[in-house]
């Protein structure tokens, strides 16, 4: 490819919105060229990698807007130091069939005992599995309901 291809075709990969393409399509294409790989197999190759940098940025983007406080994930959390907890229903629920049968999970119990740490793991399933996510304590929305009342926003 000659120079002014080349800038071409990083305009036209930019004014696309393909960044991953963009930044990948050499080293791809070198690969596809030493490989004997076809048009539609370098193409797949690149496809997909914009479609997986996109679903990441998205995760990303779900779960910096959750506010969550740290994340907490399933796979780095050992439930069984977990007193009083059912391991086999916190694995159902991180399906997030909860959330399409619009039901609601309410956890309760004493101070440090780990109510947090499960809201965030759900919460982190739930932004993986692309549904967004807004984490509160019922501390923060109950002092926002007073304050929106208060300035007759209520509805707000």
């Amino acid at each position: 490819m000659n120079p002014g291809q080349e800038i071409l075709l990083e305009d036209v990969l930019r004014r696309l919105k393909l960044p991953a393409v963009a930044r990948e399509y050499r080293e791809h294409a070198r690969q596809a060229r030493e490989g004997g790989e076809s048009y539609e197999g370098f193409l797949l190759a690149l496809a997909s990698l914009e479609l997986d940098q996109r679903q990441s940025n998205q995760v990303q983007r779900r779960l910096n807007e959750a506010r969550f406080p740290v994340l907490k994930t399933l796979e780095k959390t050992d439930l069984n130091k977990w007193p009083g907890l059912d391991a086999t229903q916190i694995r159902e629920y991180m399906d997030c069939h909860y959330i399409t049968r619009r039901e609601n999970i309410v956890i309760l119990g004493k101070h440090g005992t780990g109510k947090t740490h499960a809201a965030t793991m759900l919460g982190v399933e739930a932004c993986r599995r692309g549904y967004r996510v807004l984490f509160t304590t019922a501390a923060h929305l109950v002092n926002t309901l007073i304050e929106a009342r208060e300035e007759r926003q209520l509805k707000r």
